[in-house]
């Protein structure tokens, strides 16, 4: 793994498929993002996203709000801590790393992220390793990836799995 940090142009960034912000979340009317969108017209933004470079297009893994906001303003470049060498698997580590730090992930985000590394060959006790939790909270996350989409679309819009 390598990481470097530069200045990226926003136009060629794109959100990784698995970023567990909603478009809800993401939209420029959001009240979380009004904030920031006044905070980057003010002062850019200051905080890197993670980029992963070996995605074509480069994909954000780290700072989706951040990347939002500043095609919202128009803000042409973004600073970038940006990932070469790494496997999607570390690509969706650090994403859900970078979320369970700064706010607690929603368990229901959480089980499609788990889900996903499954479907790459991780089994549980690997998953565990990787982001530091016991192999318990992992086989109780992954129970959540069978629920139907109609429970899970209830279950999201009710906020009952919500974390913040």
């Amino acid at each position: 793994m390598k990481k470097e940090q530069k200045m990226l142009a926003v136009a060629g960034l794109v959100h990784a498929p698995w970023n567990p912000r909603t478009d809800a979340e993401l939209d420029a009317g959001h009240p979380e993002m009004v904030k920031l969108i006044a905070s980057v017209r003010e002062i850019g933004v200051i905080q890197p996203v993670a980029v992963w470079d070996d995605a074509d297009p480069k994909m954000v893994i780290a700072g989706n709000r951040r990347l939002a906001a500043a095609v919202a303003v128009g803000v042409k470049e973004i600073p970038a801590m940006v990932f070469t060498r790494i496997t999607e698997a570390q690509a969706r580590e650090i994403t859900r790393v970078e979320n369970e730090v700064r706010i607690g992930i929603d368990p229901l985000k959480d089980s499609e992220l788990i889900g996903s590394m499954i479907s790459l060959g991780y089994d549980q006790k690997e998953i565990a390793a990787h982001f530091g939790v016991s192999e318990a909270m992992i086989c109780r996350r992954a129970k959540l990836i069978g629920l139907l989409p109609e429970i899970r679309e209830i279950a999201d819009k009710s906020g009952n799995f919500a974390t913040h």
